[in-house]
């Protein structure tokens, strides 16, 4: 018995720290242009979404933020604000250099109440899928403190 519950908190212990958070999102892109030449573009853009985690929570989110676009290339800065279901929030900046149609980045948690505290500092990978130039999917795994 002794062994039996040793196992068993080494086991819970493990899987606390080696927790993933995931976040998924549907969002429509609202975007204002300024198109300097062929090869370069600056874009204000606007994100209204709906998102769901991996903690069974769900709520919407609005973004924020610049595209630079150069030879089909992007640098793009956004920050934005998350609600869920119970009125706790993050906010988070999501940064990336990459293609259009679909690219990686880095998101960064930079404040939250609530549940979210324990989130500040982290920095996350994402994806991006747009599904046309309004409406994109977008997914970030966090690894936990």
């Amino acid at each position: 018995m002794k062994y039996f519950l040793i196992l068993c908190l080494s086991l819970s212990i493990k899987i606390l720290l080696s927790e993933e958070y995931v976040l998924e999102s549907s969002s429509r892109t609202l975007t204002k242009e300024l198109t300097f030449n062929n090869e370069f573009r600056y874009k204000n853009i606007e994100i209204d979404g709906r998102w769901k985690d991996s903690l069974g929570e769900y709520g919407i989110n609005k973004c924020f933020g610049n595209i630079k676009t150069s030879n089909d290339l992007i640098k793009l800065e956004a920050f934005c604000e998350l609600e869920d279901s119970e009125g706790d929030k993050a906010w988070f900046s999501i940064t990336r250099n990459t293609e259009m149609d679909a690219g990686v980045g880095v998101t960064s948690y930079v404040a939250a109440t609530g549940k979210y505290k324990k989130m500040i500092g982290l920095n996350c990978p994402y994806a991006v899928k747009y599904f046309d130039k309004e409406f994109n999917f977008y997914k970030h795994k966090c690894k936990m403190k």
